[in-house]
């Protein structure tokens, strides 16, 4: 029969049809120990950035950051991943958690990063503001191992009106731990700690 007609590509909006150009994928060498960075059109490699021993990463939710944990190390290191920032691809700080920290999760709304210390069974809390931990919880942990953070529930309609977020912790021994953010105090609205 007739052939179909071709994609007239003058009528095609740039980059509709393909992906753009200059997207970066972060994949982690644990053997090499580094961040080796690809473009994600070639697979090509465009720059390795050393690290101690990575072993989980999570991109912030500005897409300006990346957060890698070193189990081996006991830390998580920062690297800015912003193409427009002076200090590209370079660590822009390392910051002390757990024993042997593995999962991580930034939180959605950009407030809190939360790191499973698998041998410390407990939870890092490392503000997104300071990079700095925040706070350590233990309760109810059995070598964490893996973290998702949800945003934050505002709003009386959602069943949930007092404005946390909550963050599903998997622990080795199968089970599922529940956090719910704060703050917590006199005015109390979380519990800030695994319920």
């Amino acid at each position: 029969g007739p052939s179909q007609g071709q994609v007239n590509l003058d009528a095609c909006n740039v980059y509709q049809i393909r992906q753009q150009i200059g997207h970066f994928l972060y994949v982690l060498d644990r053997q090499r120990q580094e961040i080796t960075v690809l473009n994600s059109n070639r697979m090509t490699v465009l720059d390795r950035i050393p690290v101690a021993d990575p072993t989980a990463l999570a991109m912030g939710p500005n897409l300006d950051s990346l957060a890698v944990t070193n189990q081996g190390a006991n830390s998580v290191t920062f690297i800015d991943v912003d193409p427009t920032s002076s200090t590209f691809h370079q660590k822009i700080k390392s910051v002390l958690v757990g024993s042997a920290p593995r999962g991580i999760a930034w939180q959605p709304g950009n407030e809190d990063i939360l790191v499973c210390n698998e041998a410390g069974d407990t939870l890092s809390i490392i503000s997104a503001f300071s990079l700095t931990e925040r706070k350590r919880v233990s309760a109810q942990l059995n070598r964490p191992f893996d973290v998702v953070a949800m945003p934050r529930q505002a709003g009386a309609g959602n069943g949930y009106p007092r404005n946390v977020y909550f963050a599903y912790i998997l622990n080795r021994n199968g089970n599922v731990a529940l956090f719910e953010s704060g703050p917590n105090g006199v005015h109390v609205w979380g519990y800030d700690d695994v319920i």
